[in-house]
């Protein structure tokens, strides 16, 4: 296994700017937003079964919704949360003779 790098040893990839940050926050809220969309939509839908006499039918596509927004919040409460504490951290000045590395860790 010649060029693998065992996982202890691997650089981790780091923020170096707050506009990168930023860049990853907006991303994430897209991806939310997109999420919240489509849970939605598959209510909405699932609404219109039931009218039509469909309940099985309505109940999976229920299913789907809830998942779906269950998954943005996850993804509002947990990634877009750090991504939040790195850009406080980013912002925040370094103590002089700490060392000149700005970046931290994504």
């Amino acid at each position: 296994m010649k060029g693998v790098q065992p996982e202890h040893l691997k650089v981790r990839a780091r923020f170096r700017s707050e506009a990168e940050i930023l860049a990853a926050i907006d991303k994430k809220m897209e991806q939310v937003k997109r999420l919240r969309e489509q849970a939605a939509g598959l209510a909405q839908e699932a609404s219109v079964l039931v009218r039509r006499g469909r309940a099985a039918c309505a109940h999976l596509l229920r299913d789907d919704a809830y998942y779906l927004h269950a998954r943005a919040d996850k993804l509002e409460a947990r990634r877009l949360a750090g991504l939040k504490r790195k850009l406080s951290e980013i912002r925040t000045m370094l103590l002089p003779g700490c060392g000149t590395d700005e970046s931290i860790p994504k």
